[in-house]
């Protein structure tokens, strides 16, 4: 029975294995497709790499079962807030990008959840995520980001819990130290990377053309980090 365990789990990570790479095919095809197709293909190449994402949490909800619970709802909601800032990319309707900030807040608790379970504290984290979202707010001063109003508090709010998701994470690995850990800080950090790309995309006078890829490749990356914690390791 035990040899059949291990074959079972050695066969899920061959399915990891195949999912990243086709993951890894989807997510260039995206950032190829941002530059030089229209808003069809960007969807057909976003919505197979979440899918991608979706799939390698359900192989962690094999392994893992219930452990992995928190970093799948995060994947789906993040899949939620795709679907919802690409439409504001497309028709640029406010309540679509209230919608997408919404849901990847949805996100940042979820994957909060995972990096506290076990008892971790939540005041050191809560501290340095306090810091961090200071430190936003005068960057965004600084660098006159076009944000006013709802869109100014949206983004403070999401910050805070960004920033905290990633400093449970961090702290978490301090704490206790290992490969699953490791891929969690790692993909944290990647992804507050990938949203403060995303911030001087839409908000910044004078963004840089290669934001897109940056942002691109950095949340890819963290995401697929953040499946590989609960499935390879």
């Amino acid at each position: 029975r035990s040899g059949q365990m291990k074959e079972g789990v050695f066969h899920m990570l061959g399915w990891v294995i195949d999912i990243s790479a086709l993951l890894l095919v989807f997510s260039v095809c995206l950032i190829v497709s941002e530059y030089r197709h229209g808003p069809r293909e960007r969807y057909i190449y976003k919505t197979l790499a979440s899918l991608m994402f979706v799939a390698l949490g359900a192989i962690g909800l094999y392994l893992h079962h219930w452990e992995a619970l928190p970093i799948v709802l995060g994947l789906l909601f993040s899949f939620g807030g795709d679907g919802f800032l690409a439409l504001y990319d497309h028709k640029k309707h406010n309540y679509d990008f209230y919608l997408g900030i919404a849901t990847f807040c949805l996100a940042q608790i979820a994957y909060s959840w995972h990096a506290l379970e076990g008892g971790y504290t939540m005041w050191e984290p809560l501290l340095l995520a306090l810091g961090l979202t200071a430190l936003a707010a005068i960057g965004i001063h600084l660098f006159q980001m076009k944000l006013r109003g709802g869109f100014l508090a949206a983004i403070l709010v999401y910050s805070l819990l960004l920033t905290f998701a990633f400093s449970a994470a961090l702290f978490r690995y301090f704490k206790d130290p290992g490969p699953a850990t490791l891929l969690l800080a790692v993909g944290k950090a990647l992804f507050l990377a990938s949203d403060v790309f995303l911030l001087f995309k839409y908000f910044y006078s004078r963004p840089h053309r290669h934001l897109t890829a940056w942002n691109l490749s950095t949340y890819y990356v963290a995401q697929l980090l953040l499946c590989l914690s609960i499935t390879a390791v």
